[in-house]
């Protein structure tokens, strides 16, 4: 691999020079063939405007169905066989690991198609909506240690990992390890993932994201995710420590509440909503990641729609006009001062 992304204080490096990360959330990148290839034109565009880093997930997120493991943990070469990436015919299996494994086939190509651009991968693991597709808290500890061996035979550098995204979220209840054993949002059990992780890939940047207005500390945790947008410097307060603090997801405020007003389409209020949020994290030295339904979302339509979308198709539109997230895109362009 070519870029390495590494951690310095509270800020990060891509390489030896500092990485002004600002982040796209397409949690359903992976869920087949197609979306995935549809993805990667889109890459150049995204770096025009300023967007270098993406999260994508191997569980998917809402309205996905991807999951590379089968019930013990292992990766499962049987999901969608019809489906499989021909990504790898030619370029040799990782050996034991995985054969054939379609959304690992299609992990490996994102990262390598982000590498060539020096953009950086924010890999999620583990989601509530599919978590109990893995049989209890030893298959999901087996399925985190495979990801990290994966990853280490691949060598990919350019990346930084989410291990459970929405820790403490009810959908993990019956997996304690993703929830808090002794109690909802309690870290041992993040700590015991994250600490199996680590001892593989001790080099790779790794978290937990916890559920909703939570903040969480894991003690092996390089660096703080959080969901909502506290104050970066309040966060480390809290910590104890100076570290990069990414808010990698927040909140809906991205879709209309007006029922007539298709998914995708925003309010000049919201549009206000989302500036001063990310002005609120990027001045005191945070990150911050849009949650986009229109770029994530598998929906009647065809989405995930990867595209940014014409310039102006809203909010200025009436409903029923062109769904685009242009005016972000803008706005993180106006930001960097590019």
């Amino acid at each position: 691999m070519t870029h390495t992304l590494s951690i310095d204080g509270t800020g990060f490096l891509l390489d030896t020079e500092p990485f002004d990360m600002w982040g796209i959330r397409l949690a359903n990148a992976l869920e087949n063939d197609h979306v995935t290839a549809s993805l990667i034109p889109m890459l150049d565009d995204y770096l025009e405007y300023g967007v270098n880093t993406f999260s994508v997930f191997l569980q998917g997120g809402s309205t996905g169905a991807a999951n590379p493991f089968d019930a013990d943990g292992a990766f499962t070469g049987n999901t969608r066989r019809h489906e499989c990436s021909d990504f790898f015919k030619g370029r040799g299996e990782v050996e034991g690991l995985c054969e054939r494994n379609q959304v690992m086939d299609r992990l490996a190509r994102l990262i390598e198609e982000a590498d060539a651009r020096c953009i950086v991968v924010n890999i999620g693991v583990f989601y509530q909506a599919r978590i109990n597709q893995l049989t209890n808290d030893a298959a999901i500890v087996e399925a985190a240690r495979n990801v990290a061996r994966w990853l280490a035979a691949k060598d990919y550098r350019n990346i930084f990992i989410d291990l459970v995204n929405e820790y403490g979220h009810p959908g993990f209840s019956r997996r304690p390890i993703c929830y808090g054993r002794a109690e909802r949002n309690a870290t041992d059990g993040g700590d015991e993932l994250l600490g199996v992780f680590k001892a593989i890939v001790p080099h790779i940047p790794a978290s937990i994201s916890p559920c909703g207005n939570v903040l969480l500390d894991f003690r092996e945790a390089d660096l703080v995710l959080i969901h909502t947008p506290f104050p970066p410097d309040e966060v480390r307060e809290q910590v104890g420590r100076e570290v990069p603090v990414v808010m990698n997801e927040w909140g809906h405020g991205d879709v209309s509440t007006d029922p007539a007003v298709p998914r995708g389409l925003y309010t000049p209020e919201e549009v206000e909503k989302w500036r001063r949020t990310v002005e609120t994290i990027r001045k005191d030295g945070g990150y911050a990641f849009y949650h986009s339904q229109w770029k994530q979302h598998l929906l009647e339509d065809g989405g995930p729609h990867f595209e940014i979308g014409p310039p102006g198709a809203q909010p200025q539109d009436p409903p029923g006009g062109q769904p685009s997230e242009h005016w972000y895109f803008e706005m993180v362009r106006r930001m960097r001062g590019l």
